[in-house]
């Protein structure tokens, strides 16, 4: 840093030591940038939302479903337009339904609002695996959320329609078949009509397969959905928030399908696609839906909580303190914990921001609600907030700020006196010894005009000086005649460039002397 620099930093310090060794806060949220810092908030599993009480806060990621391997289509309802996130499907965009925002949404920014005689959402198959034309999928699932306003008895909250056409010209027969899920005397209930019929060559006529679900829809309130189809062993089974409802086996028997026991004994009726048709999402219903997927494959965990049990984390940029071995003596933190949610939170400090990774400095766990023990030092700081939600994965925590409460370790007093004595070519500087602890050396400015430190000498170059625990220094290379101003300033373990304030200023004028 250049004379003008030190001078001008030296000058800050100045006001600060200029008054009262106090306890400082600093303030730290979700819009915090840290200009010292490599990288700003690192989020894993959280997001930023609109605060409860205002500005930002960081909130649980919600466990939404992602396009990978065997999903065949996925809705999530968080645009004006929804687009199916897989391309297999199109939906029809004279059918869209309304967007309820996401202050009523289960998950993300929105859901599909429906209301009854509207009609509903239609989806046609473009390259569907599941429910395309001619499809033979095998395994799959379905899974949704519901809000249903009413819950009333015949409302249909989901509907498929083809027809199945079969034989040779002149003997052709058309077989509807569909599949339904609806309101059935205050529970959920699914019926599959021809959907599932024998494996090729085998005989039989297709089934009618129907469960009904042991809990009753209870209104205003969201409820998870799950149909799944294992053609391993015949099981059609349906879970509600994740428990099994009921379970049905697309089989001749009724019952599991079991190798090694005969041709009836291990038969399964598989699903078997006619023509193309849409999904109908919202027939005749009210409410919402969110969350809309379905997959090639049977789905072996129902994902039936809006949070995962894992949580999420945020990392905040480093925060400079601005003065070396500050003392940290108290962390707040701004965060809300519904029910059995929580959130746990860790800080690390150093003297240096460089060198940093994930382990080192080490993490150090803390109580927002407690004071730090030990008061740590350092001039940098970084904090991690961890946030989990409820049992349930219902309710989420969230997180608003932390408040730094530390205390500056500031730059020791200047020395009470400075004498400046006049040589030929040079001046010699003396002052009296400064009785704190934690002075390590003293700094010596100088300059051409009162206040301004910025002259540079002949001999030793561009002040300012270092002069070490010395209580003497001698600057020479200087032009006799011209009147020269000093001061001196206190330094501690920080070095010279984070001197303190400056003495009071003394002043010599150089001179040739006779000899």
């Amino acid at each position: 840093m250049s004379a003008k620099g030190i001078a001008v930093a030296a000058c800050l310090l100045a006001v600060s030591a200029g008054a009262s060794v106090a306890e400082t806060t600093l303030s730290v949220d979700p819009a915090t940038v840290s200009p010292s810092s490599p990288e700003q908030w690192v989020l894993e599993g959280l997001r930023r939302a609109p605060g409860a009480a205002g500005g930002v806060d960081f909130v649980l990621d919600e466990a939404r479903g992602m396009p990978g391997p065997g999903i065949d289509l996925l809705l999530g309802f968080d645009e004006a337009s929804p687009v199916d996130a897989t391309g297999r499907w199109s939906p029809r965009l004279a059918s869209l339904p309304e967007l309820a925002g996401e202050s009523r949404s289960f998950m993300g920014r929105g859901a599909a609002s429906f209301r009854s005689g509207d009609g509903p959402f239609l989806l046609d198959p473009r390259s569907s695996e599941v429910l395309g034309p001619g499809a033979a999928p095998g395994d799959f699932s379905i899974s949704f959320w519901t809000w249903p306003a009413v819950a009333e008895n015949g409302e249909i909250l989901l509907r498929w329609r083809s027809v199945r056409r079969e034989g040779s010209a002149g003997t052709v027969s058309v077989s509807p078949q569909s599949f339904v899920f609806s309101i059935v005397r205050d529970r959920p209930a699914w019926s599959f009509v021809d959907f599932f019929v024998p494996p090729a060559g085998s005989p039989g006529a297709p089934l009618r397969v129907e469960l009904v679900g042991a809990s009753i829809m209870v209104p205003r309130t969201w409820t998870h959905h799950l149909l799944r189809f294992d053609s391993s062993t015949g099981l059609v089974e349906y879970l509600m928030n994740g428990r099994v409802e009921a379970t049905a086996y697309a089989t001749p028997s009724g019952r599991e399908a079991v190798p090694g026991t005969g041709a009836a004994g291990r038969t399964v009726y598989v699903p078997r696609v006619g023509e193309a048709a849409p999904i109908e999402i919202g027939p005749e219903y009210a409410g919402l839906v969110d969350e809309f997927s379905l997959a090639a494959r049977f789905v072996e965990e129902a994902d039936a909580a809006r949070y995962r049990v894992s949580g999420g984390s945020a990392v905040s940029p480093v925060m400079d303190l601005g003065s070396a071995r500050a003392r940290l003596l108290e962390i707040g933190a701004r965060r809300r914990t519904p029910g059995d949610s929580g959130a746990s939170f860790m800080y690390r400090v150093a003297e240096g921001a460089y060198g940093w990774s994930a382990s080192v400095p080490e993490w150090v766990p803390f109580d927002p609600d407690r004071p730090l023990p030990g008061e740590p030092e350092g001039r940098y700081v970084q904090l991690r907030v961890e946030l989990y939600p409820d049992g349930r994965g219902e309710a989420g925590a969230s997180f608003s700020g932390f408040e730094l409460r530390y205390e500056p370790d500031l730059p020791p007093q200047p020395p009470a006196r400075v004498l400046a004595l006049a040589g030929d070519g040079a001046v010699t500087l003396r002052w009296t010894r400064v009785p704190e602890a934690d002075v390590a050396g003293y700094a010596v400015w100088f300059g051409r005009k009162s206040g301004e430190y910025f002259g540079v000498s002949t001999t030793l170059g561009e002040g300012p000086f270092d002069a070490g625990r010395a209580l003497e220094f001698t600057i020479d290379g200087l032009e006799n005649g011209v009147i020269y101003y000093f001061a001196v300033a206190s330094y501690d373990a920080a070095g010279p460039l984070g001197a303190g304030e400056f003495s009071v200023e003394a002043s010599a004028r150089p001179l040739r002397t006779a000899k």
